[in-house]
């Protein structure tokens, strides 16, 4: 999977990589690989042009950056969710 910066499904998964504090947590949660998980953050990473994880860090930190992401995409991914809401990414 390639991430794009306009799908929802990739702000999931990383809202939930922040929530589960973690790449393995995350992916044992959504019962998916952590590779594919890591190919997500990464391809939105670099779509977007900088971090938004701590990499090699325990536990898990977001970047200033990836605080901002996160917050745009909780609020993103709960308007996408209201019935007859209209979203434009």
């Amino acid at each position: 999977m390639t991430a794009r910066t306009n799908d929802l499904e990739c702000w999931k998964l990383f809202c939930l990589v922040v929530e589960k504090q973690g790449l393995n947590a995350a992916a044992d949660f959504a019962d998916i690989e952590p590779s594919r998980l890591s190919r997500v953050i990464n391809s939105l990473e670099a779509e977007l042009g900088s971090p938004l994880l701590v990499h090699n860090r325990r536990p898990l930190q977001t970047t200033s950056f990836g605080d901002q992401a996160y917050a745009m995409a909780k609020a993103l991914l709960a308007l996408s969710f209201r019935p007859n809401s209209v979203v434009f990414i």
